[in-house]
């Protein structure tokens, strides 16, 4: 395994811990500061514990190539991948998932539903499906490596849960229970 560029930690993480820093404990802002700060530093945490089970990977099918958190140019815009495997026969993003407590996917409305107890409080975060991101992902990276006449060979996508405490639950709905409107 060659690691070509190495995540860095984020200029928003670097400003949100500034802030956190600097920021009187009585200013109004400072909850939602410091939850974005653990939310980007989970992020961060899950991507950066990918590395270990990199250098698991046999190096039997010969050496690979790993790019971290790059940025690509995509028509009038960017995208943004957490880590790229790229091996004699083909190309892989891994999208990098550090959540805890039980996550339910649930296709038939791409939602991440995320659910879990704080303060003695339940609660419920929705997040756009990961698997769908990652998957508009290689669509735009497949388009970017013929854009510079690169051919692109098998490419393949994966979502990482990174927190091996996470429990994962698939939802799945029968057409009848899906009403609309």
């Amino acid at each position: 395994m060659i690691i070509l560029k190495e995540r860095e930690m984020s200029l928003k993480i670097k400003v949100l811990v500034a802030l956190s820093r600097r920021l009187p404990a009585s200013h109004h802002m400072l909850p939602r500061i410091n939850s974005d700060l653990g939310k980007n530093i989970a992020g961060f945490k899950g991507e950066e514990s990918l590395n270990y089970y990199l250098e698991l990977l046999p190096d039997e099918e010969g050496e690979f190539y790993v790019l971290q958190d790059i940025r690509l140019p995509f028509k009038e815009h960017h995208f943004q991948i957490d880590t790229l495997l790229i091996f004699p026969t083909f190309f892989l993003i891994l999208d990098a998932k550090y959540m805890k407590s039980t996550l339910e996917f649930d296709p038939a409305f791409q939602q991440l539903i995320q659910k879990f107890t704080e303060n003695e409080v339940d609660k419920t975060i929705t997040y756009s499906d990961p698997i769908i991101q990652v998957q508009n992902q290689l669509t735009k990276f497949k388009s970017w490596l013929k854009d510079y006449k690169i051919q692109p060979g098998p490419c393949e996508s994966l979502v990482v849960i990174a927190n091996s405490r996470a429990e994962i639950k698939n939802v799945f709905r029968t057409p009848t229970s899906l009403r609309t409107l």
